[in-house]
């Protein structure tokens, strides 16, 4: 009962919170040359941020095609 009164004073804060550190940590992560492919230039913080909002939120929407511009674990972590 406590935690549901909690939430329902800071719900805008809980939900930007919960949205907002996945998008971080995503576009930290993405940004690593470990998720692109060996000898390809790592991706840049705009679409690295992009990409990961697109993922958070479920829109599908990229400015890479992700199939070639991402490693294996790039991948892992877009998922």
């Amino acid at each position: 009962w406590m935690t549901l009164g909690r939430i329902r004073k800071g719900g805008a804060a809980l939900l930007f919170s919960l949205l907002l550190i996945p998008v971080l940590v995503g576009t930290w992560a993405l940004q690593s040359q470990r998720c692109v492919p060996v000898g390809d230039e790592a991706l840049g913080f705009m679409k690295a941020l992009f990409t990961a909002v697109s993922a958070v939120t479920v829109t599908g929407l990229s400015l890479i095609d992700v199939g070639s511009a991402l490693s294996q674990e790039g991948k892992w972590i877009l998922l």
